[in-house]
């Protein structure tokens, strides 16, 4: 079913979308968002470019996080393509970059800076009405803005100033072609639209990675591998009796756009390129020899977070990412025998090894457990009982959370049990360790 609204969101900004989609549904309009509207198994690139040639308007949320993303700008382009219209909800004071900016120029803006709250959804309401053809039932006391000429005019036409349309002609005046010809040229027509529809939808699908395709990340010379949006069980696996508290209660979590996730932790090699590079201090060496293919250690949470966003033009994954990229579609609590998938305290003698040595799992991913702990963006807190749409974790806390168990344990860890996809940690985000390390994701390749 096609939707009147298609609201386009960074993954950061899935809560906010999610308010502006409940409010504006409450209001009678019908809208379209990938965390609800994707269905499982469902090809993402190809339900996205459905939903932008079937809607009237795009609804943006525009933030720092969305006016770095190559998916967002993907679909700016779709509907550049498709004359739909664009309205950027801006939720922060930042001003569009490089192609947003191109394609967002002429756009009518929603200014929401530090919301939305009520009155920005207000003005949300009234603009969208206008272009749906429903100005006169505009909610009371919000506020206009300028709008294009027509409801539904195209970019590319407004860039260069409104443009100016005769009057329509009344029906007695207009004149019209045989009706054979009119029936042809109706049915030429739509043969050519669902031609480029399918065309759209075709060359969307064909964009889309396979699970476990790498490519090398130009930003730090790594290779990453894609993951692809789905469901599934987070915490404690079914049947598994050495889970703590805080892997409990298991609960459904919903990822709705894939990603390229580091195929190994960050090396030492590539880690000191980037200390060195940016004047950062170097860690402590760890009480053992490492080589340049081992894990990089000692790295604060600040320091991974740093080297996966501006180092690596990424980030560091969410906890729900790693877990979801960690079971590569499995249910148990390991991925693979456990001497053959990880290094741990039985098998590694006290010290790390080189990155990609043990099998990796479905997805082409290496020592997502053992090895070294990783550091997630989330901070660490209890999990809810509720299903979940790609989560971020706690507003706040303490620590951050680390996730994949290492090679050594303290007297908490004390045997190869704990390295399971559900095992999780806390560290304050300044601690460095000998057995923490990171990888990184993009929502992006070039």
């Amino acid at each position: 079913m096609a939707h009147e609204i298609m609201i386009s969101y960074s993954l950061q900004d899935a809560p906010i979308a999610e308010r502006v989609r409940t409010y504006l549904e409450d209001n009678g309009f019908s809208c379209w968002t990938a965390g609800r509207d994707v269905l499982e198994g469902e090809d993402f690139g190809a339900a996205t470019a459905r939903a932008i040639q079937g809607c009237r308007v795009m609804v943006l949320v525009f933030s720092s996080a969305a006016n770095t993303s190559r998916q967002i700008i993907r679909e700016l382009k779709l509907a550049d393509d498709a004359n739909r219209a664009v309205v950027p909800l801006r939720i922060e004071k930042i001003v569009a970059a490089g192609n947003f900016a191109y394609f967002l120029g002429a756009a009518q803006w929603v200014e929401a800076i530090g919301g939305p709250n009520t009155e920005h959804l207000q003005r949300l309401d009234a603009a969208l009405r206008r272009y749906v053809g429903r100005g006169e039932n505009a909610t009371a006391g919000s506020q206009p803005i300028a709008m294009p000429t027509t409801p539904n005019q195209p970019l590319s036409e407004h860039r260069a100033g409104p443009k100016t349309f005769e009057p329509q002609k009344k029906k007695s005046e207009r004149r019209w072609v045989r009706p054979r010809n009119a029936y042809f040229a109706w049915g030429l027509g739509l043969l050519l639209v669902g031609g480029l529809v399918w065309k759209s939808g075709k060359m969307a699908i064909s964009r889309q990675a396979k699970p476990g395709t790498a490519k090398v990340n130009s930003s730090d010379n790594l290779k990453y591998v894609w993951i692809p949006p789905g469901s599934f069980r987070m915490g404690c696996s079914d049947g598994d009796a050495d889970c703590s508290a805080d892997e409990r209660p298991a609960h459904s979590v919903r990822i709705t756009r894939g990603f390229w996730m580091g195929q190994t932790e960050v090396p030492v090699a590539a880690y000191r390129q980037f200390y060195q590079q940016t004047g950062r201090v170097a860690p402590t060496a760890p009480p053992f020899r490492q080589g340049d293919n081992d894990p990089a250690v000692g790295v604060s949470w600040h320091y991974a977070n740093a080297y996966c966003g501006s180092w690596a033009s990424g980030r560091l994954p969410t906890e729900a990412e790693w877990e979801y990229a960690a079971r590569a579609g499995t249910t148990t609590s390991r991925y693979g025998d456990l001497d053959q998938i990880a290094w741990h305290n039985e098998n590694s003698n006290a010290t790390t090894h080189a990155v990609g040595q043990k099998l990796p799992n479905a997805w082409g991913l290496y020592d997502m457990l053992g090895n070294v702990w990783e550091w997630c963006s989330d901070w660490y807190g209890a999990y809810s009982a509720s299903p979940a749409i790609d989560p971020q974790g706690p507003a706040s806390g303490q620590q951050r959370v680390g996730r994949g168990a290492s090679f050594f344990y303290d007297a908490s860890f004390h045997d190869a049990n704990i390295v399971r996809v559900s095992v999780r940690g806390g560290n304050l985000p300044e601690i460095t360790d000998s057995n923490l390390g990171f990888r990184c994701v993009r929502d992006a390749m070039p």
